[in-house]
């Protein structure tokens, strides 16, 4: 989210933002969700209404990362009089200030930060927590969503990786009948199989970054990697789990809580179905998405 205040915001709210964004001192994220709408963005209902030099906001936002952690939101509201993507614009909105309402979910996964929503009942933005031009924030979000899912699928190949290289240094330990696990065909199949699905979602997500630092089109596989990548690692976790029997289930290692993790991802920032739809849009042209 950086990223969008950098490219779109005001030099006053750069000025006031990118230095402690940058040292980590605060957090900025993102609060595009609602209860009635996830991946249709461009429907959102929360609005923000101008009065003299301040915005009045109303609505609410559900299943938001960081809800305890971050100090203010990248935040999508309406504000022209359209219904669609073209109404929506983006505002800064902190989350001290009056009128901002939060609840938190106990959520599956995603436990290093908090999750839940908020609402908004007339909370007041001043006009230059604006970012960019009215009626442009859907615009603005989505030109970031292709590197954060690129993020995402390299962050679930680590995860997957680690389980691997610890499932490895398992089955050479741990005997039956007499003999290392590691020797059996099943087991060895499972870990040559995830290792070479790893190795080629791993070289996919570094194409897809090669891409974008070489500033060519990467829309395509940057959905490729966000709904396929996952997948491989949840696959690879879930076979790390079973190498170990039934110590894999339970808590005692990590590989469940890696589990949660790579659900979630299946599911934010695009879920699996959207980013088909983008791959298949891309190869056949827009004229065969489903939704127009």
């Amino acid at each position: 989210m950086a990223e969008i205040l950098y490219l779109h915001g005001s030099q006053q709210l750069k000025d006031k933002w990118l230095r402690s964004l940058a040292s980590g001192e605060k957090m900025l994220g993102i609060a595009s969700t609602e209860p009635g709408v996830g991946s249709d963005a461009g429907s959102i209902s929360t609005r923000a209404v101008k009065k003299d030099d301040e915005y009045v906001i109303n609505g609410e936002k559900q299943c938001i990362t960081g809800i305890n952690e971050c100090a203010a939101y990248c935040l999508m509201a309406r504000t022209g009089q359209r219904s669609d993507a073209k109404g929506v614009s983006m505002f800064l909105v902190e989350t001290d200030r009056p009128g901002f309402e939060k609840y938190l979910f106990d959520a599956l996964g995603w436990r290093l930060f908090s999750f839940g929503g908020f609402v908004l009942k007339d909370v007041l933005v001043p006009e230059g927590n604006l970012i960019g031009e009215e009626n442009k924030g859907f615009y603005y979000v989505m030109e970031t969503f292709d590197l954060m899912r690129a993020y995402i699928a390299l962050w679930t190949v680590g995860m997957a990786e680690a389980a691997l290289d610890e499932s490895i240094e398992y089955v050479k330990q741990r005997k039956a009948f007499g003999s290392p696990i590691g020797k059996f065909e099943s087991v060895q199949f499972r870990i040559a199989e995830d290792y070479t699905t790893l190795q080629a979602a791993k070289l996919l997500c570094y194409k897809t970054f090669w891409l974008k630092d070489n500033k060519q089109p990467f829309t395509r596989e940057s959905a490729m990697i966000k709904f396929w990548v996952p997948q491989v690692a949840f696959n690879v976790v879930n076979d790390c789990i079973q190498n170990r029997g039934a110590v894999g289930f339970t808590t005692e290692t990590l590989d469940e809580y890696r589990l949660r993790e790579i659900r979630g991802s299946m599911i934010g920032d695009g879920t699996s179905d959207i980013m088909k739809m983008i791959v298949a849009r891309e190869l056949l042209g827009r004229e065969f998405v489903p939704y127009r």
